[in-house]
Parts: C-alpha cells; sequence; structure tokens
C-alpha cells in the first residue's frame, strides 16, 4: 500500500515537472531565437544606412522638424536612434521605397535569416500601444492598440521593457515586427506616460494634417515623434 500510494504522486509530478521543462525549453529556444535576430538585424541596419541618399536625410530632418540649415538637432543618443528608424523603416523616396526594400532590391544573394527579417520588417506597421500587462517569464508585454481599436492584442518580446514594472504605466508608440513565433520592436520605441494618453491621441491627427512628405505611415511616425520632443518619457531602453 505504501508503494501503490506512493506511486500515482510520482506520475503526477513527474508529468507537471515535464511540462514546466517543456515551456522552459520553448521559452529558452524564442529567446535564443530573439537574441540571434536582433544581433543580426543590428547588423542589418547599419547595412541599409549605406544606401541612403544625403538627400533623403534632409527631407527626413525636415519632416521630424529636426532640420535647421543645413544640420539636424536633436538632444540626446537615444534621439539619433529614434531618427535612424524613422529613416529606415518609416520615409519613402520618391519612388515609395523605404531602406529596407532599397536594400533588398540592391542584393540578390541574401541569407534566408537576413531574408526572414527583410520581410517581416517590410510586413510591420507602427501604432500608439497600452501596456496592459507584462510576463516575466516569457519576457512579453501585452499591448493594447490604441489607434486602431483592434479587439486581439499583441504580445512582443523585449527582455529589457519587460522587466521594468514602470512600463505598465507608459503607452509606446512603436514598430512591430512578426517573426514566426514572435513578435519584436524594431527598437527605439516612443515613451509616453500613460497621463498624457488622451492628450496625444487629441493631437497626433493635427500634427499628420501638417506634414505634407510621404504617405500616411510616415506622417504618423513623424507626427509621434514631434509629440515626444513635447510629451515622450526618456528613461527606459530596449534589450
Amino acid at each position: 500500500m505504501k508503494l501503490g500510494f506512493k506511486l500515482p504522486l510520482k506520475i503526477v509530478n513527474s508529468k507537471r515537472n515535464t511540462t514546466k521543462r517543456q515551456l522552459m525549453f520553448m521559452t529558452n529556444n524564442t529567446l535564443k531565437q530573439y537574441k540571434k535576430i536582433r544581433k543580426l538585424g543590428m547588423s542589418l541596419n547599419e547595412k541599409y544606412l549605406q544606401c541612403l541618399d544625403p538627400q533623403d536625410i534632409k527631407i527626413s530632418g525636415r519632416v521630424l522638424g529636426i532640420l535647421k540649415g543645413e544640420k539636424l538637432l536633436f538632444s540626446s543618443e537615444e534621439d539619433l536612434d529614434r531618427i535612424y528608424n524613422f529613416v529606415v523603416y518609416d520615409y519613402k523616396n520618391i519612388k515609395g521605397k523605404n531602406l529596407v526594400q532599397i536594400y533588398k532590391d540592391k542584393n540578390k544573394n541574401l541569407t534566408e535569416e537576413e531574408l526572414l527579417i527583410i520581410n517581416s520588417s517590410l510586413s510591420s506597421s507602427s501604432s500608439l500601444y497600452k501596456v496592459v500587462s507584462l510576463n516575466t517569464q516569457n519576457c512579453t508585454l501585452e499591448l493594447k492598440d490604441l489607434i486602431n481599436n483592434e479587439n486581439k492584442n499583441i504580445h512582443m518580446l523585449d527582455i529589457q521593457l519587460s522587466s521594468n514594472p514602470s512600463v505598465q504605466n507608459l503607452i509606446l508608440y512603436t514598430r512591430i515586427i512578426p517573426f514566426p513565433g514572435f513578435n519584436a520592436s524594431s527598437g527605439a520605441s516612443l515613451l509616453f506616460d500613460a497621463s498624457c494618453k488622451d492628450s496625444i491621441l487629441e493631437k497626433y491627427k493635427k500634427k499628420m494634417k501638417k506634414i505634407v512628405v510621404g504617405d500616411e505611415q510616415t506622417k504618423l511616425a513623424a507626427a509621434f515623434f514631434q509629440l515626444y520632443q513635447k510629451y515622450g518619457f526618456k528613461n527606459v531602453r530596449h534589450q
């Protein structure tokens, strides 16, 4: 009886532990893939910028409201990252192509992993999100789209943001890039205190109407960059 009593308990615990190990294995594999993609993505970003026409950087600066004469004026290194993010993903040349598409068109011998990142980036989009919840175990944030009123929330993987409880008091404008198994940010998100939500949602459309260059996505990104200069929360970073 003693052995018969212990055996079922061992079986139950074994299943529970197996499930836990499986979840940990899935999480570890996802994080490993995420880190690999981020590392390669950073390398690709540098290559994208090599395709930049000097005239386009001036136009981008004018759209963002930071071009003074022949110089771009910005307040921090983090702002420079956000300018690069706009130039790479949001600004489009006279042919309607951003730097990601231009780089892809110029390079026909891309690796499978490079193509994955490039194609995922080309299918990405930006919006303003409310942080609904954090999952520190999976390193994810649950986000609610505040512009497009999507019924289903988005889960984004971000090691640094998901580990910071104060992020739940913020809203963020960011580009979500969909990869197999997870979503990631392009980085350089524009963070705002949640108390600014109503004011920002009221003002971004007015900002967009004043921008005469680019499509709706370009104007949206530029409008939020300008709002960030006034309302932005600047003490949180991605990883």
